[in-house]
């Protein structure tokens, strides 16, 4: 029966728990993956998929770093102005001939994009996060994966990480039909 550490990925790309959301959706999109483990130094502490910061996102808190110790009903009044006044300047701008829609594009001008560079992986990761041993089978992998409603499982040696599994890992192992 194979092993898992024969199908996983050695290499693994990490974050850290302080990066900010903007940076891990940015590097994940870079390196076209879609989570990562979340180490503070050796130590594995947690799981971050876009689907967590998508989650966050959809559920954040509605007091922004910046806003703190402000009166909640002066402060909403005063982000709604604000927003409202952002977003319509925003497409005006887009319409102006010489509004230069690439960079029009970058500006943080709306709280979904702040939203990001606000708040850290730490935040919306998963929390105890799903391991398995090298020595593992395969298909014992692949039935955690399928049991849990998770694409990716850490592979463990105690608390050291050694690699990953993802489903992409298990369904080529079987396109190759070296699951037999």
């Amino acid at each position: 029966m194979m092993k898992v550490a024969e199908i996983m990925t050695k290499s693994v790309l990490t974050v850290e728990p302080e990066t900010t959301l903007r940076d891990a959706a940015e590097l994940f999109s870079a390196k076209h993956i879609s989570g990562a483990p979340v180490c503070r130094g050796e130590k594995v502490v947690g799981v971050i998929s876009m689907g967590d910061i998508i989650d966050f996102t959809t559920t954040a808190p509605e007091e922004s770093v910046g806003d703190a110790g402000r009166e909640p009903d002066d402060q909403r009044l005063e982000e709604e102005e604000e927003e409202d006044a952002d977003a319509a300047s925003y497409y005006m701008n887009l319409a102006d001939d010489s509004a230069d829609v690439d960079d029009r594009m970058q500006e943080p001008a709306f709280a979904e994009r702040r939203l990001y560079d606000e708040h850290v992986v730490e935040e919306a990761m998963s929390t105890n996060p799903i391991g398995v041993s090298p020595n593992d089978s395969v298909v014992d992998a692949a039935k955690v994966m399928q049991r849990r409603g998770i694409h990716r499982v850490l592979v463990l040696e105690g608390e050291t990480l050694k690699g990953i599994v993802t489903t992409m890992d298990v369904a080529r192992a079987l396109a190759d039909g070296s699951l037999g």
